[in-house]
């Protein structure tokens, strides 16, 4: 399989800029389109950053807190990259 295009963020907020209540760790489900996923590979995400301890990114695609912070606002970058180290950023700030 000859990977050929890059992998895209989507489902992500126009802004970069998301509101999470106090309290919560689910702070954002995205998408990724990618041929890759197409095909039934795998894409590997990376959370990058000052703040990028304080967060997971699961295999469905769901930032999420380790832990419940009031520490606001927090910014961090999402990079998802496919196996032909095609990549793609997005920026994030949580408030």
């Amino acid at each position: 399989l000859n990977d050929t295009d890059q992998p895209f963020i989507t489902n992500f907020p126009s802004t970069n800029s998301i509101t999470v209540a106090a309290g919560a760790t689910t702070v954002i489900t995205f998408t990724t389109t990618d041929d890759s996923v197409t095909n039934g590979l795998t894409v590997s995400y990376e959370v990058l950053g000052t703040h990028k301890d304080l967060f997971n990114i699961t295999d469905n695609s769901v930032l999420t807190l380790k832990s419940p912070t009031t520490t606001r606002p927090l910014s961090i970058q999402i990079k998802v990259k496919d196996k032909a180290n095609h990549y793609d950023i997005k920026s994030l700030t949580i408030n």
